[in-house]
């Protein structure tokens, strides 16, 4: 069975984090993405662009943040990722 379009770039989107390919998400995320990261600290809020996600990326990763996948849904119109911190 083929995968989902949606959950391939997804998958391809967690490959590039994780070997810091931050180029490779310009072919991943539309210029206009806007990325909601919840919570009360920081980081959180919303990053607008490519260049604002990569540098919420960089900085995740200057606290060693590791997350552990629980499951990921999808669908024509959304992908739901659902993961633990480690």
């Amino acid at each position: 069975m083929n995968e989902h379009p949606n959950l391939v770039l997804v998958n391809k989107f967690f490959n590039a984090y994780s070997s810091n390919s931050f180029d490779v998400l310009q072919d991943i995320f539309h210029a206009d993405v806007k990325w909601h990261i919840p919570g009360r600290h920081t980081l959180s809020g919303i990053k607008t662009g490519v260049g604002e996600i990569v540098e919420y990326l960089n900085q995740l990763g200057s606290f060693n943040f590791r997350a552990e996948g629980v499951v990921l849904g999808v669908s024509d119109d959304y992908v739901i990722d659902c993961h633990r911190l480690e």
